[in-house]
């Protein structure tokens, strides 16, 4: 139920804004260069996973162990994955998804230590936040990832 994420997002509109909410350094980064590859499309087309690699890690530690050729996306990509992939979520114990590339200030004063998730709840999908130390099995961080230019020799 599309619906109502968006009816939420309507609602948490003014707690987005950047005091609250900003995009991982990295994620940045990857995303123009890539941006400026496809830059003659109108969807950027990059692969992905929703979070089996990273389950039940930490959003932090996610961080830390990640490939060189890797970067973790943030809620607007996330959102956007899940938008034509309604499949995804279909019942409540499937695997939130961490938006470990975009990071969360609860209390908008500089203080980033949540990120946002997605998750599916009572037939919709939600959008909340969690702090970067808390693993759990019934989430992961999605990422994508660059293709590996390998010298030709």
């Amino acid at each position: 139920n599309y619906a109502r994420f968006f009816a939420l997002a309507e609602l948490l509109e003014d707690r987005l804004g950047p005091y609250y909410l900003r995009e991982g350094n990295k994620k940045i980064e990857v995303m123009k260069e890539i941006a400026a590859e496809q830059s003659n499309y109108d969807v950027l087309v990059i692969s992905a996973q929703l979070g089996i690699r990273h389950r039940g890690k930490s959003i932090q530690r996610a961080r830390l162990v990640i490939a060189a050729n890797e970067f973790h996306l943030g809620a607007y990509e996330v959102g956007s994955i899940l938008l034509t992939h309604q499949n995804r979520f279909q019942r409540f114990p499937d695997l939130r998804i961490d938006c470990a590339g975009d990071e969360f200030a609860p209390a908008a004063g500089g203080d980033f230590c949540h990120a946002p998730f997605f998750y599916f709840y009572r037939e919709s999908l939600e959008l909340n936040t969690r702090d970067f130390d808390s693993p759990n099995g019934h989430y992961g961080s999605a990422s994508a990832f660059v293709p590996v230019v390998v010298p030709s020799e």
